[in-house]
């Protein structure tokens, strides 16, 4: 039918005769399903891809259909897993080393499986070892010719690798350029860096800038205090102990290196305050458990001894509840910061790893980073136009990371940030910084994450259909 129309409308009007076409083309591809294949390996991923599946349910106007791997968001959204996500949940060099042969095995299963789909859009969300080795096979697969026109996908990687830590970030965005058609970015300087090797990149936002998200993380809201109210009743925490959040992270190595040290430095801050005062001496601590570590942080909880530390196990959606009840947060590196940052939550940043992980960052990657949570990374960005390299200004968030990563040094940090007098204004310039995450407004007003996200990937494919059509 397409052809058709291609030879009925006249060749004068050669804009017509792609328009036409087009609409033609649409209507007829809108009535067979948009095949999507995703895969993400972690919780953060998870949650993105979940977002990800109602977005472009909401924007695309036929029937649309999901494959792949992924958690309990993206399963929620309609997706049937090819296997548990955990298997793909891996960080740092000697806990990948034991799991190659499972990721290997993992990495087929997902490959045959993206191939037999035949998908118009094969989405890695994050997970960047996985996914880009996946991408890359099918990218080898189209310039081989093992798939036909018809089924070749639109290759996209959600969360980009984090070139901007290397001093030869241009040259590692240029390896991509063979690998994806599209990048979708949450960092907004990312996005000059992958387009200056001729990559398609697009920024879209933080995923913690989701407008449900804006509102329930900012200090003062009226959701965000509600919330903290009725988990302190539920909890039963009185208004007297000094409420911590505890962020040990997503995944089982983090939650075993870092849980620990932050129930010790908890423990090392009860016994530093006022004895006199049993009130003051007291602090309650409440620990979002993320569904995949659920049984890791049991584990960590049943071999220590807490003292003068309450625990309050809490759901992974009672954290923006959480920070709101809290004066102080104890955070794993990763996503949470940004969440803190928004909420105005004095947070002190942790990460350790193994020995082996801890030399090669040691040795490769720490000298040109000067920072690792993303809110002191923006700092710096917006400080002296870059991310790597040394810095002069103190950081926004105290980090204890590697080696300086003990109950005593975090204990330290929390002690400085529980009485220092600027703490109040460096929480509040981490949320402005932080705001730079969030797209510019449309005239309809702001953009989510997500519904960016979908936008782009459809008008891709669109664009993709007329250059089909056009050839």
């Amino acid at each position: 039918m397409s052809g058709w129309v291609l030879r009925r409308v006249s060749s004068r009007q050669p804009s017509l005769r792609v328009y036409h076409a087009v609409r033609r083309l649409g209507a007829a591809t809108d009535a067979q399903p948009l095949k999507v294949f995703l895969v993400a390996g972690e919780s953060s991923g998870d949650a993105i891809g979940g977002r990800l599946m109602h977005a472009l349910r909401e924007e695309h106007r036929g029937p649309i259909m999901f494959e792949g791997v992924g958690g309990k968001h993206m399963q929620s959204a309609g997706l049937r897993s090819l296997f548990p996500m955990e298997d793909l949940s891996v960080m740092g060099f000697s806990e990948l080393i034991p799991a190659l042969p499972r990721l290997a095995y993992r990495w087929h299963q997902t490959l045959a499986a993206a191939r037999a789909a035949q998908p118009q859009l094969v989405v890695g969300i994050d997970s960047k070892g996985f996914c880009l080795r996946l991408l890359g096979a099918l990218a080898a697969d189209r310039r081989v010719g093992k798939t036909v026109a018809a089924a070749t996908p639109l290759l996209v990687q959600y969360v980009a690798p984090s070139v901007w830590a290397f001093h030869d970030a241009h040259a590692r965005a240029r390896r991509l350029a063979g690998v994806v058609d599209e990048l979708l970015l949450l960092l907004p300087f990312e996005e000059p860096i992958f387009r200056a090797a001729g990559i398609s990149a697009t920024f879209v936002g933080h995923p913690s800038m989701e407008e449900e998200g804006v509102g329930w993380w900012k200090q003062g809201s009226v959701q965000g205090a509600a919330a903290a109210s009725l988990l302190r009743q539920r909890c039963g925490i009185p208004e007297g102990p000094r409420v911590v959040t505890l962020l040990p992270g997503s995944r089982h190595a983090e939650v075993y290196s870092t849980l620990p040290v932050m129930l010790e430095a908890l423990q090392l801050l009860a016994d530093a305050t006022d004895h006199s005062d049993p009130r003051a001496r007291a602090i309650t601590a409440v620990l979002p458990v993320a569904t995949a570590v659920r049984a890791t942080i049991g584990d960590v909880l049943r071999r220590m001894h807490f003292g003068e530390v309450d625990v309050h196990l809490v759901g992974e959606e009672d954290r923006a509840a959480a920070y709101h009840a809290s004066s102080l947060a104890l955070a794993c590196c990763g996503t949470v910061n940004v969440e803190l940052a928004l909420s105005s939550t004095p947070q002190v940043v942790l990460w350790r790893s193994s020995w082996l992980t801890h030399f090669v960052i040691e040795r490769w990657l720490r000298p040109k980073l000067a920072y690792a949570s993303l809110p002191n990374i923006l700092w710096h960005e917006a400080r002296t136009g870059g991310v790597s390299g040394p810095s002069d200004c103190p950081p926004l968030l105290p980090e204890c990371l590697l080696g300086n990563c003990s109950a005593e040094s975090v204990a330290i940090a929390a002690r400085h940030l529980i009485g220092c007098s600027d703490t109040a204004a460096k929480v509040d310039t981490a949320a402005q910084v932080v705001s730079t995450l969030a797209l510019q407004a449309s005239p309809e007003g702001p953009i989510p994450p997500s519904k960016k996200a979908a936008q782009t990937l459809l008008c891709a494919i669109r664009k993709r259909r007329s250059f089909a059509l056009r050839n």
